[in-house]
């Protein structure tokens, strides 16, 4: 190792003593970060990935640049062979002059440090640019010029002029970059059946680098990347070992020949190894949660989910979806991995335009009771199809450089299985793409799944009653009192969200029902289940032990506004919540106490509460689907905290997972009573890991044995009784 250092003091210096390696650096920084704030000027996003996309590509124009004179400078200077006999192994001179190369490269690229730190200062707080992303593409990009710097030595060692090892390096480094892209790789696959995918997934760096230009670092892509330095390392050593051997060239020749095919089957090895992988952007926009993952292995490999993408060309799309089309593709790579190949994703680019032209021809031809060419007829019939479907184009207005602009564009998703079965997002925006794990998801498992989830919601409906007063007066207004709403339903809205889009079925149900739960159902939503009867405490209890799904809605405390002398002023009340029954056996609970933040949301102008304040998604888990691709927002009159006894839990083999972590800082205290004290706000010791919501999942404690009589329907009326009533008939 000794002997490598020496040489890569050696090759460094004279890097540096070069005229030329002055003018590769400021060509290549001057290159990448050009390109770049063209880029960023009209995206108009606090992102680097349109950087490191543009670096894949100069990377293959500098490292050759960096590497032709590696060998081929030695030779044309007849340093070679005096090389060849220093006491050291070649092995070594090959390390030595790797190490030199890469360090260069490092120095070149080392100028766009500052541009991370120019988009942290120019961004809006909170908005700056993703650190972990952003290093993760370092990373990638250093890989990958490790790759081609061992390439360019190889090449180099082979050639007798360094213009010649400069043109060789970059074709081969742009061929690697090239059979990378779909397009490419579907050519040659449709000319050569299995090469062009071999090509693809095991030859070429663009997939790898992409997965960490987009902020991932897959182990399986770093022994990719390792795997092809050192193939390319050894060759570059062993070509010099054998140069003074007779028949060295049949040799090398015959080493090169095995050593390639061989490097690629391992590196394609370790990316089929399904190895682990970080997700290092700040939302976690590409960790597949694994509720969804249950959802996606589902889908049989003989029988997959095709999704289809149609979208206008990038050139088409305005400013702020122009990286749209590459976003929704990165996610769906996501979820292609963890299903196993039960999911197939294609693309269709549409133009806006020829619908619009087809509309407009239209509706002339039928003012005019003419009929269309057969030419456009045939031209339009994709468009037909396409709209018969639901996959039209929309309208869409954003800011650019010059002003707001309004398009017509193609952004949409159908998934099909077969040739009868499809599902439809019809629009697909930026602000969507947190959400669309649980589009994709919800319309897999609805074509997988003949049946449609059965949804119940348990939520208090208040009676109305009115003054007879109020009915009077209404009476003489001439308002038939039939036609009054006799209840109140605040949970409507809640209602008509799990309703929308026909995605569930829903069933609507009352705490008071005197039935059992029905028994198709699937998931079971319960809000404020205060003042729960024992028996639909019961029914809920059976429910979760036999497997069913369960979200709760509880909180310990409510608030509101009262009357004082001084105006209006905030009241506290302490609620029972209604699942002790319910969770205490399985060792959860939710006890009468408030959860307060150190800073409380908005801003103090008027009312400073503590309970009041702002959840980031830094405070969800993205691994699950209830905090998969969730923003930032307010949360009101923020909730009591979830305990977890962990002995009784770890008893009974139940997997309790936070979903909702607390601000950091937070703490807790007890509910107060009515008044609240003048010490509310003031901080106390924070309580580590406070859990705001909790999943936990496994096999829950069963019930009692004898179910709780149902209560009466109404004063002085007997318990009603599970049995079925007598029938009585006539004679």
């Amino acid at each position: 190792m000794k002997a490598a250092l020496t040489i890569f003091r050696r090759e460094l210096g004279a890097y540096f003593n070069a005229p030329m390696a002055y003018v590769v650096a400021i060509a290549t920084m001057l290159l990448n970060s050009s390109l770049y704030v063209l880029d960023l000027w009209v995206v108009g996003q606090v992102s680097m990935r349109s950087f490191f996309d543009w670096a894949s590509w100069t990377i293959c124009l500098i490292v050759p640049a960096i590497t032709m004179r590696s060998w081929a400078e030695d030779r044309k200077g007849g340093t070679y062979e005096l090389l060849l006999t220093f006491p050291m192994r070649s092995l070594d001179l090959v390390l030595g002059k790797f190490l030199a190369a890469l360090v260069f490269f490092a120095f070149c690229l080392s100028g766009s440090l500052v541009i991370p730190f120019v988009l942290e200062a120019v961004s809006t707080p909170g908005l700056g640019p993703e650190w972990g992303a952003i290093g993760a593409a370092y990373l990638g990009t250093m890989l990958a010029a490790a790759l081609l710097v061992a390439l360019g030595l190889f090449v180099s060692g082979l050639c007798r002029d360094q213009i010649e090892a400069f043109i060789v390096t970059t074709v081969l480094a742009l061929a690697l970059k090239l059979v990378g892209f779909g397009p490419v790789a579907a050519q040659i696959e449709s000319a050569l059946p299995w090469l062009g995918n071999f090509l693809r997934e095991s030859v070429s760096f663009s997939v790898p680098l992409g997965r960490f230009a987009r902020g991932i670092v897959d182990f399986g892509d770093v022994l990719f990347f390792l795997t092809w330095t050192a193939a390319f390392l050894v060759l570059n050593g062993l070509g010099l070992e054998g140069r003074a051997r007779r028949g060295a060239g049949r040799l090398h020749a015959a080493t090169i020949a095995l050593g390639i095919p061989v490097a690629a089957l391992l590196a394609g090895l370790w990316l089929g190894f399904g190895l682990p992988r970080l997700d290092l952007t700040a939302d976690k926009i590409y960790t597949v949660s694994d509720a969804a993952v249950e959802v996606l292995q589902t889908v049989p490999e003989e029988k997959p989910v095709r999704v289809k993408l149609y979208f206008s060309p990038k050139d088409e799309m305005p400013t702020a979806m122009r990286t749209l089309e590459r976003d929704v593709l990165d996610k769906l790579e996501a979820f292609q991995r963890r299903a196993g190949g039960g999911l197939l994703v294609d693309v269709v680019h549409l133009h806006a335009d020829d619908a619009i032209l087809r509309a407009i021809q239209e509706s002339r031809a039928d003012m005019l009771g003419t009929e269309e060419g057969e030419g456009d007829e045939e031209r339009g019939a994709v468009e037909e199809q396409l709209v018969h479907e639901g996959v039209v184009p929309f309208r869409v207005r954003s800011g650019g450089l010059t002003g707001s602009e309004t398009k017509v564009v193609y952004a949409a998703l159908t998934l099909s299985q077969g040739a009868s079965r499809k599902e439809i997002v019809p629009q697909v925006t930026p602000g969507s793409l947190p959400g669309l794990e649980r589009e994709l998801v919800t319309r897999v498992y609805r074509l997988v799944n003949d049946a449609r989830p059965v949804v119940g919601l348990l939520a208090p409906i208040e009676r109305m009653d009115i003054d007879p007063q109020q009915m009077q007066l209404l009476s003489q207004l001439g308002i038939p009192l039939n036609q009054m709403p006799q209840e109140q339903d605040d949970y409507r809205y809640l209602a008509a969200i799990l309703g929308e889009n026909d995605q569930y079925e829903l069933r609507r149900l009352r705490p008071g029902d005197e039935s059992p739960l029905p028994e198709d159902l699937d998931t079971l939503v319960v809000v404020r289940p205060e003042g729960l009867p024992e028996r639909m405490q019961w029914e809920i209890e059976r429910f979760l032990h036999e497997g069913g799904n369960v979200i709760l809605a509880v909180q310990a405390f409510d608030s509101g506004l009262r009357q004082t002398r001084m105006g209006a002023g905030m009241a506290l009340m302490p609620v029972d919540a209604g699942v002790d029954g319910i969770l205490g056996p399985a060792g959860l609970s939710v006890p009468q106490e408030m959860v307060l933040a150190p800073e409380s949301f908005p801003p103090p102008v008027t009312v400073d509460f503590r309970w009041i304040y702002e959840l980031s998604a830094a405070d969800f888990d993205p691994s699950t689907s209830l905090g998969n691709g969730v923003g930032g927002f307010m949360l009101m009159e923020a909730s009591s905290p979830v305990r977890v006894d962990q002995a009784k839990v770890d008893e009974l083999g139940l997997e309790v997972k936070t979903v909702l972590h607390a601000p950091e800082g937070s703490w807790t205290r007890e509910v107060p009573s009515f008044q609240p004290p003048a010490d509310l706000n003031e901080p106390r010791p924070a309580e580590d890991g406070l859990a705001l919501a909790v999943l936990a999942r496994g096999q829950f404690p069963a019930p009692a044995e004898t179910p709780p009589a149902w209560p009466p329907a109404g004063p002085g009326a007997p318990p009603q009784s599970d049995e079925a009533p007598v029938e009585m008939t006539a004679a």
